[in-house]
């Protein structure tokens, strides 16, 4: 049996991986992580989480919290952020982006308050129901699960990035 000596404070895990030809591959994951505090700046959590030999689902086993950190080629890291966005004003808004910026990688998302789809004789408008206040960052906040215009009784009418968001139409 194979032993990594880790000298480092992250969590390690080695797996043999058979490829398409027979052949066993030795595979090593590491996972690092981080607390982000008010501040901005990351800092290493005092409690590191161990690597995920399968991916972690949510109770109800619908919506992914973290993915097997085991692939047999992955060039780049995954980069989760779980927590709570909320707006930076003190006034009440409609809506508010929250990013995320490591190294050339940027991404940019925005929270809303409670909205609906509403059907007009032009054809359909988001309302605005409320202010954005705390959002969880899940994917059950996000666009996708059902089409909310389409006809129920279609099998694709789930979002196929996305099937336990709140609602689309496309």
């Amino acid at each position: 049996m194979w032993h990594i000596t880790n000298h480092t404070p992250f969590e390690t895990a080695g797996y043999f991986l058979r490829d398409a030809q027979g052949i066993e591959h030795w595979l090593v994951a590491m996972r690092l992580t981080l607390d982000l505090p008010e501040t901005g700046l990351p800092v290493l959590a005092e409690q590191q989480q161990a690597v995920n030999f399968l991916p972690v689902l949510d109770a109800s086993g619908e919506e992914l919290l973290e993915d097997s950190d085991l692939a047999p080629f992955r060039p780049h890291c995954d980069i989760l952020l779980r927590g709570t966005a909320t707006p930076a004003s003190d006034k009440p808004v409609l809506s508010f982006p929250v990013s995320l910026s490591v190294g050339r990688l940027q991404r940019t998302i925005h929270c809303h308050g409670p909205r609906r789809l509403v059907r007009t004789r032009f054809g359909h408008r988001i309302e605005a129901l409320g202010h954005a206040v705390e959002t969880p960052l899940s994917w059950r906040q996000a666009t996708g699960g059902r089409d909310v215009a389409a006809d129920t009784s279609k099998e694709d009418a789930t979002h196929p990035d996305n099937p336990i968001g709140m609602g689309w139409s496309a």
